[in-house]
């Protein structure tokens, strides 16, 4: 297990991710009497979904762990052990996404740079470490497109290791000429939207929140996971930067301004499974007409009124 987790240690692998897999493998082997791999059996691995249900983990946090220790298993010729019935059943919920209405309010009480800044989220559907690392560089003005592109500097990459472009459109371009204009030339990290000292900013989603709770767009319901209440202060889980990623996937979709494939191309990801997952959200802006319009509907509509 030691050898397993230096070979992925960063940066093999981001911080986040190995310090996720140390846990959950750390936690196998002291909830594990067997000392050899190869002496690990279904029953060890079914021990260990039950102990991670007793620790309060849901239904997708047990799946993924349990396919960390099936990958190291599998990497020293332990494999199959857990049956399609053994797996922790998930449900996989819909993507939220932003209203028209909710971003609207949103926008018009942005400052200019916090308006650039979550349009640009917005618009290039980009994950907020991507949009923290993006330098002037890696905007191109000409042919209207954002790349992702890896900074040695920062030891950042993508997240498959696999650097994109995306095209956004003309508001948007327009958007960022206004805003490097607004920079002062004190940005010797070239990034566009540094922090005052000429890092990458981490308080984007802190920043979204905030204006969230100052306008009022709070829900007023839900609790950070910190026992923080969105009534109280800038805490509301309505309000994060993923969500802009999410709507827009799922708005062009809808639009059909692109299909699935070059969707997936656009928003980075490994496999079209995770992609597809935007299609749950998908309204076709004519499918109401088209309900309404039908067989059934008209059948509900004509059975009489209860007279109670």
């Amino acid at each position: 297990m030691n050898e397993y987790l230096k070979e992925i240690e960063p940066p093999q692998r981001e911080p986040k991710t190995y310090k996720a897999y140390k846990y959950c493998l750390e936690l196998f082997a002291a909830n594990c009497r067997k000392t050899y791999l190869h002496d690990v059996t279904r029953e060890d691995l079914l021990a260990f979904v039950r102990k991670l249900y007793e620790l309060g983990c849901g239904p997708r946090t047990a799946y993924n762990r349990a396919v960390i220790v099936s990958q190291l298993l599998k990497l020293n010729g332990v494999s199959g052990l857990l049956h399609k019935r053994d797996w922790p059943k998930y449900v996989d919920p819909i993507r939220s996404i932003y209203e028209p209405e909710e971003l609207s309010v949103l926008f018009a009480a942005c400052q200019p740079e916090e308006k650039t800044l979550f349009l640009f989220y917005l618009l290039t559907g980009m994950r907020d470490k991507e949009v923290r690392h993006s330098t002037w560089r890696d905007i191109d003005f000409r042919n209207h497109v954002v790349r992702v592109t890896a900074k040695t500097q920062w030891g950042f990459k993508s997240k498959n290791k696999e650097e994109r472009e995306i095209p956004v459109p003309a508001s948007l371009m327009a958007e960022l000429k206004a805003h490097k204009e607004r920079q002062s030339n004190n940005n010797p990290s070239n990034l566009v939207f540094p922090t005052a000292t000429g890092e990458p900013d981490k308080k984007h989603e802190w920043k979204l929140k905030r204006i969230a709770y100052k306008i009022g767009l709070n829900c007023g319901r839900c609790t950070s996971r910190h026992g923080n209440k969105c009534s109280e202060g800038e805490y509301c889980s309505n309000w994060f930067l993923h969500k802009f990623r999410h709507t827009f996937a799922t708005r062009y979709l809808q639009d059909h301004v692109c299909d699935i494939r070059t969707l997936q191309l656009w928003l980075g990801h490994s496999d079209l499974a995770s992609t597809m997952v935007y299609l749950k959200a998908v309204r076709n802006k004519d499918v109401a007409a088209r309900v309404n319009g039908s067989e059934l509907a008209a059948f509900a509509s004509a059975i009489p009124a209860h007279a109670g």
